[in-house]
């Protein structure tokens, strides 16, 4: 636990420790620490991202042992990084659950992480992180309003997260004050506005039922999409691909036929999750280029480089250094 890397969230102060809690010298406010985790008590204004931010800390914690590492998936979505652009960087992982993200850049050589996530998942990161104690700093709190020092950091690493909080420009603004001003970097993936107007249409109208069940209903439902998209997928697009080969013009085809049938990428726990997720959040938002063009342009950003993957999420990557080259 680094705490040079830790301040109040409401004035940016220092925070003093005492004992099992840190208090800020000019707010008072008090962050209590218990098992190594720092607690931040975030007032989610949004009812919908705080029953949301517990569901999703419910099942992590349930399931996370069972799930692949996606060491095999991440560099592939957020190109044109590469993994030697890590190494040596103090790493805010905003959102990063029960931390599988996180080891995947400390095995690429990140110095240290602070892994920020509002949900209950934070206990098994703590577990799933435990041989990289000293390289990791756990925050259970508000990613909007996070108690961190400004101008800490080297990257804001965000992944598949932003589109479930309900306030992506203000996650953005309050991130990138945390970075270096220099040369620091932010690496988003996020769900595309573009080509998912019939997915959103979809998951909308499924959400009627599935939000209004329990979650071990939601769980079996999640399955039986699993199921249903197997199915799918072996019967019509694997022949239809073997004939022509035209994955890839097919709708969703190229990402269905690798996320089903590669073991590389996910195993069916992985799919059961993502699946899970569409089902339980209240909050899920999808961003267009230019919706994240301006945004990145407000943080004040010098160079961007978009990438669309697989026709179906953004993956942004910024940097305060004009000549950044994320290799």
């Amino acid at each position: 636990m680094n705490l040079d890397l830790i301040a109040c969230s409401e004035c940016k102060g220092d925070l003093i420790k005492k004992e099992d809690a840190l208090f800020c010298k000019k707010c008072s406010i008090r962050y209590s620490i218990k098992d190594g985790i720092i607690f931040q008590d975030a007032d989610f204004t949004d009812s919908k991202a705080d029953i949301t931010i517990d569901e999703f800390g419910k099942r992590w914690n349930k399931v996370y042992k069972d799930m692949g590492g996606l060491k095999s998936f991440l560099m592939p979505m957020i190109e044109p990084v590469k993994e030697s652009f890590f190494m040596d960087k103090i790493i805010v992982d905003a959102g990063g659950g029960f931390g599988r993200l996180s080891k995947i850049l400390l095995d690429y050589g990140a110095k240290e992480i602070v892994l920020i996530d509002g949900s209950s998942a934070v206990f098994a990161a703590r577990e799933y992180l435990k041989d990289y104690s000293d390289k990791v700093t756990i925050v259970k709190g508000d990613l909007l309003n996070p108690p961190l020092k400004n101008e800490k950091y080297d990257l804001f690493f965000c992944h598949g997260v932003l589109h479930h909080t309900g306030d992506p420009e203000k996650g953005i603004m309050n991130m990138s004050k945390l970075l270096n001003a220099k040369n620091g970097s932010m690496i988003l993936w996020v769900y595309a506005k573009e080509g998912n107007e019939f997915t959103n249409k979809i998951v909308n109208t499924v959400q009627k039922v599935s939000l209004n069940v329990p979650d071990k209903i939601r769980w079996f439902m999640a399955s039986m999409v699993d199921s249903a998209l197997f199915f799918l997928t072996f019967l019509i697009y694997k022949p239809v691909d073997l004939f022509f080969k035209n994955k890839n013009k097919l709708w969703y085809g190229e990402y269905l036929m690798d996320f089903l049938f590669d073991p590389n990428i996910n195993n069916r726990t992985d799919r059961l999750q993502m699946y899970h997720d569409f089902l339980t959040t209240r909050i899920i938002e999808y961003y267009s280029k230019k919706d994240l063009e301006m945004w990145v342009e407000k943080a004040g950003f010098k160079k961007a480089e978009y990438f669309f993957y697989r026709k179906q999420s953004w993956s942004v990557s910024a940097s305060y250094d004009p000549k950044e080259t994320f290799t």
